[in-house]
């Protein structure tokens, strides 16, 4: 059976119920690879048909996340007026953020009463290379989990951010917060939020960034936004300038928040 045809697990169902469109299922992949490519096919197909798809790794912390305002009937499933509602909320919101002073007020929470040593970019350079998605491998089974392909129909990409509310928890940013950034992303560097986890986003852009100072001004940004993007790196080493090197690098930009 081609995984595009699985059924849904109850819980990926609950998430379907919640979205109110369409949605296919992949899960025990061994290679990404016919995932990846229905998500480029969507990506294409959703310019001419008006959605924009979404990678959702679906568990119940970010079902809690997401539905936290909401009750789910198990007869009639949750009130599509209802959710419409606090998605057009946080969109509204998101308005009244500056999504430049949301980031510098970030940094400023990170740096505050901390050496500024510790915060010096260092030199531009690395190999952290992201051209592909990460979030959705078990690498206990080094298959894929149970991912959903949302066609979500959002009139512009940091919309996702509304649809699918995680955050406000820990050091990840509110919904509202998210959405902002994420226009200010897609304007300056066509920045595209592609999958969604409870912890993690990841984007796709259409060419890493080309000018060293371009990029090291961003990699500020998204060290403000998600500060693990350098700090849990995983080498003790690893500064922002390291961060920048990648943003010349990759397609593909990781945000997880532990």
């Amino acid at each position: 059976m081609a995984a595009s045809k699985k059924k849904p697990s109850q819980l990926a169902e609950k998430f379907i119920s919640y979205l109110g469109c369409p949605c296919e299922i992949f899960a025990g992949l061994e290679d990404d690879d016919e995932m990846v490519g229905a998500y480029k096919e969507a990506v294409e197909d959703g310019r001419a048909n008006g959605y924009i798809p979404l990678l959702i790794i679906p568990d119940e912390t970010l079902f809690e996340q997401i539905t936290i305002d909401f009750v789910d009937d198990s007869d009639l499933g949750f009130d599509p007026a209802e959710v419409a509602s606090r998605r057009i909320e946080i969109l509204k919101d998101a308005e009244n953020v500056d999504a430049k002073a949301c980031l510098d007020d970030l940094w400023l929470e990170l740096t505050e009463g901390e050496n500024s040593e510790n915060y010096e970019p260092g030199p531009v350079e690395g190999d952290n290379i992201l051209s592909y998605f990460s979030s959705y491998w078990d690498y206990d089974t080094n298959r894929t989990m149970e991912v959903i392909l949302a066609r979500i129909p959002a009139a512009h990409p940091w919309e996702l951010a509304a649809w699918m509310p995680m955050g406000g928890f820990n050091d990840c940013t509110t919904p509202e917060n998210q959405v902002a950034v994420m226009k200010r992303w897609h304007e300056k560097y066509g920045a595209m939020p592609a999958l969604v986890a409870s912890d993690a986003w990841e984007f796709t852009v259409p060419e890493p960034l080309s000018d060293k100072e371009e990029a090291l001004k961003l990699a500020y940004e998204h060290y403000a936004f998600c500060f693990d993007r350098v700090e849990q790196y995983g080498r003790d080493e690893y500064k922002t300038g390291n961060l920048a090197d990648s943003l010349m690098k990759s397609t593909v930009w990781y945000f997880w928040w532990d």
